[in-house]
């Protein structure tokens, strides 16, 4: 089962950046070639919520990225984008669906992603600790790539605190 937007050919203007996958605050581009990802946050009614995300989200990996421990468990190279534009296949601009200028980029981690809550509860528990012991505390919806031991090895989708998610239709 895809989401309606895994059929409009999604790219981000003036780059090799295709729609890739989405959350509950955004879209997922990948650029294969340079091996990055970048997140664009869609248009809410509510922009405040959707900015506290954003904000969250990117204090949140600026802190993992300062930790010795936590930094070999998210993908490398986090940056915040200059205002994105997004066409459709049909070249039509739909950048009016987007919060362009909440955008960020990343390492691309070509790898099956679960919740964290399907893996071992040792193993989540240990995961959870150490985000917490450097403040940042919404890991429960947050996604994991385990290696072939069973460990952890890399995290996406984890803020400061939570919001709760917007409730559509």
């Amino acid at each position: 089962m895809g989401f309606a937007n895994d059929a409009r050919g999604l790219i981000l203007a003036g780059t090799d950046f295709v729609y890739l996958d989405e959350g509950a605050y955004g879209i997922i581009f990948v650029s294969r070639s340079l091996g990055r990802v970048r997140k664009v946050y869609r248009h809410s009614a509510d922009e405040r919520h959707a900015c506290a995300v954003f904000r969250s989200e990117i204090e949140a990996y600026a802190r993992a990225s300062a930790s010795t421990e936590l930094m070999t468990l998210i993908p490398e190279g986090f940056q915040i984008c200059s205002p994105q534009r997004v066409f459709d296949r049909y070249g039509a601009d739909v950048s009016n669906e987007f919060l362009p200028e909440l955008a960020f980029e990343m390492e691309f981690v070509d790898s099956r992603f679960q919740k964290i809550g399907t893996i071992a509860q040792d193993e989540a528990q240990r995961v959870h600790a150490l985000f917490r012991s450097v403040g940042i505390l919404h890991t429960l919806d947050m996604s994991v790539a385990l290696a072939e031991d069973g460990c952890v090895a890399k995290v996406i989708d984890f803020a400061m605190i939570e919001h709760e998610v917007w409730h559509q239709g």
